[in-house]
């Protein structure tokens, strides 16, 4: 299951991953959130502390069990921050929750093109060239490749979840009533900036999209600028919703 610890703060910021990452990560974060701010990273299959599971295959499936798992836990008021896939995600489950007549306080969008925007992934079909052609999409990716044996254990999901990006289509007309924030890095080479606009399409509520300095994996090490930003949206979030 999606690990779910009790909510203790006024606000359970629930986060989601890139693909073929973990959201762990995130948990750093609490350190520069104002106080109230509880950071939840979503566990997805394939990945952290459910290695083990299948890696998740169709996408909206997937939105539709982390949907009915997270209603099974203790809720507050709540709010998603996403980066790339993540922030796919984000917007899957806020439309789920509002159909549900719970919707979430506000979306963080992080480094994610809009789930409309067109999509150059690799295909990762051929074995002899996947190393190479997940470095030519992403060159973070060479952090992994000096570790052969991490690699081997956490391609499968890699695999998984590229296709299953590159397969995910949003349902047409579907908006949602969520504010959203979307994050543009300006030497993004996986999004780039201007496929995060769109995002204003999805949504009826309040869009803003902030463009700053930082790379695709911007949230792995958060500059003061980024922390800022999140810092003051959710700070003001919280303040108005309190």
């Amino acid at each position: 299951p999606v690990f779910m610890p009790a909510a203790t703060s006024a606000l359970q910021l629930f986060c989601f991953p890139q693909a073929g990452a973990d959201a762990a990560i995130f948990k750093s974060w609490e350190r520069f959130l104002s106080n109230g701010v509880q950071v939840t990273p979503v566990t997805l299959p394939g990945r952290g502390v459910r290695l083990d599971d299948v890696p998740p295959s169709d996408f909206q499936r997937l939105c539709d069990d982390v949907f009915d798992e997270l209603r099974t836990g203790p809720m507050n008021r709540f709010a998603f921050l996403g980066s790339s896939m993540g922030g796919w995600i984000a917007y899957e489950l806020a439309w789920r929750f509002e159909q549900a007549g719970q919707a979430p306080e506000f979306i963080i969008a992080l480094t994610s093109p809009s789930p409309d925007q067109p999509r150059h992934l690799p295909k990762l079909e051929d074995e002899s060239r996947m190393t190479d052609d997940l470095l030519a999409f992403n060159p973070h990716f060479k952090e992994l490749m000096q570790y052969p044996e991490l690699l081997e254990l956490l391609l499968p999901t890699i695999i998984s979840d590229f296709r299953m990006c590159a397969a995910y289509k949003p349902v047409n007309g579907r908006v949602i009533s969520t504010d959203v924030l979307a994050i543009a890095g300006n030497q993004d080479s996986v999004t780039r900036p201007e496929t995060m606009q769109p995002w204003a399409q999805f949504t009826s509520g309040q869009f803003d999209v902030q463009q700053i300095d930082g790379e695709h994996n911007m949230h792995e090490a958060p500059s003061q600028e980024l922390q800022n930003i999140v810092n003051e949206f959710v700070a003001r979030k919280n303040h108005v919703t309190a």
